[in-house]
């Protein structure tokens, strides 16, 4: 809508104060509310902007001539009626066209004198405690300061040579041995209590003065919001006193001692605190690793004697059984019960070999860095593991090539391969299916991957998959002691690895190791 629009609909009524429109190109005031403050006879709402601006001082005119170049969307501007009498107006402004503009004006003569009589009765109050000897600070319940007068700031630059302005926190620019009792006069004070205190400070030519604090509360409908302090120099009262000699020396020795006592303790109960933090954790630590070797000794010995128990038995029946009936055996019985024997001892030495596997997992490796052409090397392994397994399929996914090779141990990698076979057939349940997929991860690393379709992990076990002797609590009637994937996670991770796993209870387990192509 034009300007022409709002006149005729008489839609610029609808605003308080007063509205005017210029055109500044045509030199023009095309309209002017009823309600003008213009003392000027105007023709159908138009009349000679130099009209307006002979009321202007001249600051006013410039603001109006230059108003394109304003950053704000407002002015203030003077309207003298004579010589004794002006009125103050703000106007809110809209550029509607390039030289037009439409302003919405309202008086603000009151605010700019309650402003006015403020401002004054500050300056007042700055005059007077500016020209007063005692010190003069107001300061929030933060101990910042919101005033401070002259003779404060001459005060405190001669006795501690410390510069004070407003916004700084005075209770950090006083001696230590003065904060205490600072504190506690300023929390009464801002609890509605006047009180104050004497004190001695060295000032910085070591001569002790002494001053009064006076701490007044300062209200602001009904609540305390600051604090007035004064400070009152009475060193002159106190010279008085026959022992003002004795004691300036005893406060000057007495000052410096107690300085240097807070500081030194200070720094012994910081040093100490840290000393005792550090014990603590250490302590801690150590009562942890104790409770986790406890309870890892504890499963050893379960785990362990539980396996043994098993083999030791097959071996003291077959053993007895020779012994007693080797003459009424047949020959086939015979050597049935020698291979229990060999498969018991074949366990005994497996169970060993896990545990020194484990334990070899724990130390520091020597990585005996070989090239392994990829492919070949895992069908050599799935074959054996197919030999040993007739009635297993293993079904192979391979995307690389034939010619894939890879710079890493050949004994740790086996090792981890071999575990994750085994522990697939292990937990295959009734399932006789072991999927196998190698990938090609940009020519940076591969990933080995191990699926099965047997009795799954446990959500809640999830955590403690691949630590020392932990097994799941479903695989408690299966053999075994709780190393092979710890043994295998540890391996995967000393060649620069990343092991993990995903797992359906009752579904089966999927195990990834991802190896870089070359180690180190």
């Amino acid at each position: 809508m034009d300007i022409n629009d709002l006149i005729e609909n008489d839609l610029i009524h609808l605003f308080d104060g007063i509205v005017f429109i210029i055109d500044f190109e045509k030199n023009k005031i095309k309209y002017l509310s009823e309600n003008n403050h213009f003392e000027i006879n105007c023709k159908n709402h138009i009349l000679d902007l130099d009209n307006f601006f002979v009321k202007l001082d001249e600051k006013n005119t410039t603001v109006f001539k230059e108003i394109n170049s304003l950053k704000t969307k407002s002015i203030e501007y003077t309207i003298k009626k004579n010589l004794k009498s002006e009125t103050f107006y703000k106007a809110n402004f809209k550029k509607i066209s390039e030289s037009i503009f439409l302003f919405h004006s309202i008086n603000i003569t009151e605010q700019k004198k309650i402003e006015d009589r403020s401002n004054k009765e500050s300056n007042r109050l700055k005059a007077l405690l500016d020209n007063t000897i005692q010190f003069y600070f107001f300061l929030e319940n933060n101990y910042k300061i919101l005033y401070i007068n002259s003779k404060a700031k001459e005060f405190f630059l001669s006795v501690l040579n410390q510069n004070l302005f407003e916004g700084y926190k005075l209770i950090e620019y006083l001696p230590l041995i003065e904060r205490e009792k600072f504190e506690s006069c300023f929390e009464h004070a801002f609890n509605g209590v006047s009180i104050k205190y004497e004190t001695s400070m060295l000032f910085a030519n070591n001569v002790i003065g002494w001053f009064e604090f006076n701490f007044l509360p300062v209200y602001e409908k009904q609540k305390v919001k600051s604090i007035c302090l004064s400070i009152l120099d009475i060193t002159e009262r106190k010279k008085n006193l026959d022992n003002l000699n004795d004691l300036n020396s005893e406060l000057i020795n007495l000052n410096k001692s107690l300085e240097l006592r807070v500081f030194e303790r200070t720094q012994e109960l910081t040093d100490e605190i840290q000393i005792r933090k550090l014990a603590e954790i250490k302590l801690i630590k150590s009562l942890e690793k104790e409770k986790e070797l406890n309870e890892m000794k504890t499963k050893f010995i379960s785990i362990v004697s539980h396996e043994f128990r098993t083999p030791m038995t097959v071996i003291s029946a077959s053993a007895q059984l020779l012994e007693n009936y080797w003459e009424k055996y047949l020959l086939e019985d015979k050597k049935k019960h020698f291979g229990r024997i060999k498969e018991s001892i074949k366990g005994l030495n497996d169970l060993i070999d896990s545990v020194l596997k484990a334990n070899q997992s724990e130390r520091e490796i020597t990585i005996k860095n070989e090239k392994i052409i990829l492919i070949e090397f895992i069908e050599n392994l799935i074959s054996k593991f197919e030999s040993i397994y007739p009635n297993f399929e293993f079904l192979r996914e391979f995307e690389i090539s034939n010619t894939y090779f890879i710079n890493s141990d050949k004994n740790l990698l086996s090792h981890i391969l071999d575990n994750l076979l085994n522990n697939a057939i292990k937990y295959s349940a009734s399932s006789r299916r072991i999927e196998i997929k190698l990938i090609d991860l940009n020519g940076e690393a591969f990933k080995f991957s191990v699926k099965d379709f047997g009795i799954g992990i446990p959500e809640e076990d999830y955590k403690k998959i691949g630590h020392t002797f932990f097994r799941a609590r479903n695989v408690t009637k299966i053999l075994g002691t709780g190393v092979g994937l710890n043994i295998t996670k540890n391996f995967v991770e000393r060649l620069g690895g990343i092991f993990d796993f995903s797992s359906n209870l009752g579904q089966g387990s999927e195990f990834n190791i991802v190896i870089p192509k070359s180690y180190g």
